[in-house]
C-alpha cells in the first residue's frame, strides 16, 4: 500500500499478525470494508535492533499496549489496522515518521507540528510537502 509516497506493508487488524521485532515506521489506521478509512496515529518501532527484545522494544507489545490506544478505539470507524514498513537507519527512520506526521492530522497523537508553526522547519516541511495536513489515505 501506498502511504504519502512510501511503500508500506498491507494492513493488518491484529497484533499477532505483525513482526515482534519489527525495526521501522508504522501508521495506525480505522479500517472499514477491509480498506483503510483514516490515520489516527503513526509512530517508530526500534525493537528489533537488539537481541533481547523488551516488552517496550517488542512492536506487537507495544501496539496492544499502547498509551493512545483507547484513543484510537474511540475513533476508529471500524476495525483499526495497521501498517508497517521496515526501515533500520534511525535517522531515515524518524525523517518518514516526521513527514508522515506533517501531511496527516491525526487525532491521537501530539506531534511536532501541533505547536505554533514558526521558524525554519516548519518552512522547510511547508516547501518539501505542501500544506500541514495536505495527505489523506
Amino acid at each position: 500500500m501506498n502511504i504519502a509516497g512510501y511503500e508500506f506493508k498491507e494492513v493488518t487488524t491484529g497484533t499477532e499478525e505483525l513482526p515482534s521485532k519489527a525495526v521501522g515506521v508504522y501508521v495506525v489506521v480505522c479500517v472499514i470494508s477491509g480498506r483503510p478509512h483514516c490515520v489516527l496515529y503513526i509512530g517508530t518501532s526500534e525493537g528489533g535492533v537488539r537481541a533481547d527484545v523488551t516488552p517496550s522494544g517488542n512492536l506487537q507489545h507495544t501496539l496492544e499496549t499502547h498509551k493512545k490506544r483507547d484513543c484510537w478505539e474511540e475513533n476508529a470507524h471500524g476495525e483499526i489496522g495497521y501498517f508497517i514498513k521496515s526501515v533500520t537507519d534511525d535517522e531515515r527512520r524518524t525523517a518518514i515518521r516526521n513527514e508522515l506526521q506533517w501531511k496527516f492530522i491525526t487525532p491521537c497523537g501530539v506531534d511536532p507540528w501541533d505547536a505554533p508553526q514558526t521558524g525554519d522547519d516548519w518552512e522547510e516541511y511547508r516547501e518539501s510537502f505542501g500544506p500541514r495536513g495536505s495527505e489523506s489515505i
